[in-house]
């Protein structure tokens, strides 16, 4: 019998309803990947599924790719890449980081879900059933490659562009949090904290403190009840967003 494992990162659950789904006709465990993810793994089948951060991998996702400590010879690994957009170069920036821990990307595949960076843009509530709709389908799709062990050659893709628009994501990341503004109402619920998967964010006298080790996925932004929390100066003009099928449980840090 295979030992399947999914590892997601989700922000904003579009990720982790697509590994749920996959998972479900695989029989895969599912693993969120935080700050404190176990590295070990000793599946034979191996899925990464998380959103592309400008037309690249969120910085949690390739600091843990680049430390997971795989012990099967020769596991058959995927990935599913969820964006609003182009993923750009992100599945070739996995292949990557794979090829140099000696471990090769068997089949890879992207997932167009709703666009969600309000920093930037609206989201448009009247596609997302639409969106979420086709986007099921095609992880049905993907759970059948991956169930019957089919493998493609990862292509490049934008790496000019990618490398270029990414770059821009990385000084957003970290020290990046010193762009987020606290507004007045705030209640000091504690919601942020507790969604902030680099456990970034401390309450302290009853507002959010953010400890400069940002990944920059904007999971406070889109789960604050009263949102409160802004970014650059679109934002707050913005719909904030999570997959219709996610709770604030499902994604919450413990």
């Amino acid at each position: 019998m295979t030992n399947s494992v999914i590892y997601y990162f989700s922000a904003t659950g579009n990720s982790l309803s697509a590994a749920r789904r996959i998972a479900s006709r695989l029989d895969a465990k599912v693993i969120p990947i935080t700050k404190e993810t176990s590295i070990d793994c000793s599946a034979d089948q191996i899925g990464f599924v998380f959103p592309d951060y400008f037309m690249g991998i969120p910085k949690i996702v390739s600091d843990f790719l680049s430390r997971i400590e795989v012990t099967h010879k020769d596991p058959y690994i995927y990935a599913v890449i969820t964006s609003g957009g182009s993923p750009g170069g992100a599945m070739n920036q996995l292949q990557s980081i794979l090829s140099k821990r000696s471990l090769h990307l068997s089949y890879g595949k992207a997932i167009t879900m709703v666009g969600n960076y309000v920093p930037m843009y609206d989201i448009k509530p009247e596609a997302t059933r639409e969106i979420l709709h086709k986007a099921d389908g095609i992880c049905d799709e993907i759970a059948s490659s991956v169930l019957y062990g089919q493998r493609i050659t990862i292509k490049p893709s934008f790496p000019f562009l990618s490398k270029m628009v990414y770059s821009m994501y990385l000084k957003k990341t970290g020290e990046g949090d010193r762009n987020f503004v606290v507004e007045d109402s705030c209640t000091g619920c504690g919601i942020c904290a507790s969604v902030c998967p680099q456990k970034n964010i401390t309450i302290t006298d009853k507002k959010p403190v953010f400890n400069h080790d940002c990944t920059h996925c904007l999971a406070c932004m889109h789960w604050c009840p009263s949102e409160s929390i802004q970014y650059g100066k679109k934002s707050k003009m913005h719909k904030r967003y999570h997959h219709p099928e996610v709770t604030l449980k499902d994604i919450t840090i413990l």
